[in-house]
Order: C-alpha cells, then structure tokens, then sequence
C-alpha cells in the first residue's frame, strides 16, 4: 500500500544578508522530520537534509528567491513538494 506524504518546508527567517547562513527545515504533514529532502535553490545549488530535516547554506544569491523541497518515494511513500519563497539582500 502507498501512501502520499506532503512536505513542509521553512527556513529560520524570511529576510536574509548575502553572506548570511540560512538554515533550512523540511518535515512532513505529521511533524515528522524528513531526512534526505532536497531544497533547491534558483542558482542551481541545492542542499540536503540531515536525519533532523535540517540543512544550512550560505546566501549568495540576492533578490526574492523560490525555494522548494523534494524527496524520493521511500518504503512506499511518496512525498508531495513544498516552496518556500526568501528575500536575500545585498550586505
């Protein structure tokens, strides 16, 4: 049996500094966290979650950026992507 999983994406604030580290956090609908999601960002570069849901990258790009998470079926369960929408300014 399948079973679909939404993800929830965040990240510790919403307004960053180029230069700055942004942490990242995906779990799924059930507040479970979800290791081995992949947020990607609009540059191309891309993060992977820790067995705690958590990734940190530093913020190079400026401007309001799109984030989203995804991860691969996994035992039967499939997991729906989640976005999550940043604002890097210039430091």
């Amino acid at each position: 049996m399948s079973e679909t999983r939404a993800l929830r994406l965040e990240t510790d604030e919403d307004i960053y500094q180029s230069g700055d580290e942004i942490t990242v956090e995906v779990w799924d609908e059930r507040g479970v966290p979800v290791a081995g999601a992949v947020v990607r960002f609009p540059d191309g570069g891309e993060v992977v979650t820790d067995a705690d849901g958590t990734a940190t990258v530093v913020a190079d790009t400026t401007g309001i950026l799109r984030l989203q998470a995804t991860r691969e079926n996994d035992d039967g369960v499939s997991y729906t992507p989640d976005e999550h929408l940043i604002r890097v300014r210039q430091a």
